[in-house]
């Protein structure tokens, strides 16, 4: 028996990315310790009773629930995109999980939104979304603030914790997570010239990217099952990510682990070398037009010298090795 009679955590009904992973890899954690644990789905600001767990997520221990039970007694998680959740069970104990930073910003009050926005551009996308009703803000640092009695805030990645430091929450405690073995299954086979990048990231980069190197192949990680992922990581030698890092983002640390080099921008998460330990030689300001000869070369480099380029990533390659035992022990510490 843990700290809590019942432990619930949300997760976005029909969905799989890094995060919903994230929530069956706890619940499947709190199982193995006897923890009585369930996922709950919600769609569209509603809980979403029936739905069944994806299939790419039933290698995982997880019960599901159609209710919540909002007494003291029980703990609801709510990832960083569902903080508002807070309203409909008022009595229940609440841990805030910021799996991300940016993306809770998506779903917090306009205010805090323009506030942690950078740049007059960004700003004004925002407000112009807001004014048309695509996004819909919802909670504000204020309200958590209000109710310390009742929430407690993990965080994922060091990013995460540096900014809850800086809005007032230092007593937050990490909660990270872990690449499944299922997606470290890789071979030896013959590494190709080959740049793989996230087309839902820093696309606008990347095509710089590909005008400076015509002569090589770029592949966009898109429409692909597990099983030709692990393949196309296996055989290529660069994986470019220029986009934000809105926390320890899952895709960079399956291509190292499969043995790519990794280049990327400098943005939220990736600044943080607890978040990606990779010497800083691969990381550049790409805002910066000037830093584009440098990111050539780099790319360059890395295609004709891989061997000798690889080694500098076994580090990362160590650390992933270990982050499912950090994730179990702090499961056990924060529920047990």
């Amino acid at each position: 028996m843990g700290r809590y009679r019942k432990v619930y955590v949300l997760a976005p009904a029909g969905v799989t990315t890094g995060g919903v992973e994230l929530a069956h890899q706890l619940v499947d954690a709190l199982t193995s310790l006897k923890q009585d644990a369930y996922v709950v789905y919600v769609d569209r600001g509603q809980l979403a009773p029936g739905t069944e767990v994806p299939a790419m997520y039933r290698k995982y221990r997880v019960r599901v629930s159609d209710v919540v039970e909002d007494s003291q007694d029980n703990l609801l998680v709510l990832p960083e995109i569902f903080f508002d959740y807070l309203y409909q069970f008022p009595v229940i104990r609440i841990a805030c999980w910021w799996m991300s930073v940016d993306n809770h910003y998506y779903s917090a009050c306009l205010t805090d939104m323009l506030h942690f926005s950078r740049g007059l551009r960004a700003k004004m996308s925002l407000l112009y979304r807001y004014l048309k009703g695509e996004v819909h803000y919802r909670n504000s640092l204020s309200d958590l603030r209000g109710q310390r009695d009742r929430v407690i805030h993990l965080y994922q990645s060091a990013y995460a914790r540096d900014h809850l430091a800086s809005i007032g929450f230092p007593e937050a405690k990490a909660l990270s997570d872990y690449i499944h073995p299922d997606l470290l299954v890789s071979r030896t086979v013959e590494k190709e010239n080959m740049i793989l990048y996230n087309p839902k990231k820093g696309v606008k980069y990347v095509d710089r990217l590909k005008k400076r190197l015509p002569e090589y192949r770029f592949v966009a990680l898109q429409g692909m099952t597990r099983e030709e992922l692990n393949g196309i990581f296996d055989r290529a030698k660069l994986y470019v990510d220029f986009g934000p890092f809105p926390g320890k983002d899952r895709i960079p640390r399956e291509a190292v682990v499969h043995g790519c080099c990794l280049i990327t921008g400098r943005f939220g998460a990736s600044v943080f070398f607890e978040d990606l330990p990779i010497p800083p030689q691969y990381q550049f300001n790409v805002e910066k037009s000037g830093s584009w000869k440098d990111v050539e070369r780099m790319a360059r480099s890395v295609l004709s010298d891989y061997e000798g380029h690889r080694k500098d990533f076994d580090l990362m390659r160590t650390r992933i090795d270990g982050e499912r035992a950090v994730f179990e022990r702090e499961v056990a510490d924060l529920f047990i």
